[in-house]
């Protein structure tokens, strides 16, 4: 690949071929592609607490300035609206396509986007030294001896991805 725009396309094309051809119905029901162990892990994220597969690449942004990224230059929420947006048009070489009137995926998923990058922005600063639901938070806080290990304003965030 010799620039991004060839990377994303050539990701996105493998990542829908089992949707292209009519063999799974959404990216997250394609076996044996990336994109479905990504969405795997987001959806696992609140148990989990790991927010992309250990096997693979990361996401981890574009970053003009500065030394390269030790992963992918691209943000996963954009990269899923991308291979949502892709996986939904329509080709007549093509059998399978997104159906429209499915649910876009972050409703698929019960993931508010806003939400959601509200609570990982800044996830080294919210959570100190562990991440996980309040209660989980509290457990390994005694286990550990420590008094707190995420802010207040973490744990607002936490609880308003997941209880609303």
């Amino acid at each position: 690949m010799l620039d991004d725009t060839a990377l994303l396309a050539c990701m996105a094309y493998v990542d829908l071929n089992p949707v292209r051809a009519a063999i799974a119905q959404t990216p997250e029901e394609s076996n044996f592609t990336s994109i479905q162990q990504r969405i795997k892990a987001l959806a696992g994220a609140k148990k989990a607490q790991q927010l992309q597969p250990a096997k693979i690449l990361p996401f981890t942004g574009y970053k003009p300035h500065g030394k390269p990224s030790p992963g992918l230059p691209f943000k996963l929420f954009d990269y899923l609206n991308l291979v949502e947006y892709t996986g939904r048009c329509v080709r007549e070489d093509k059998r399978g396509f997104i159906p429209a009137d499915l649910k876009p995926l972050f409703t698929r998923l019960n993931i508010n986007e806003q939400d959601w990058l509200d609570v990982i922005k800044d996830f080294n600063r919210h959570f100190i030294s562990a991440a996980g639901s309040p209660e989980k938070l509290s457990r390994w806080a005694g286990k550990t001896h420590r008094k707190w290990c995420a802010t207040h304003q973490s744990l607002h965030l936490y609880n308003k991805l997941y209880n609303e």
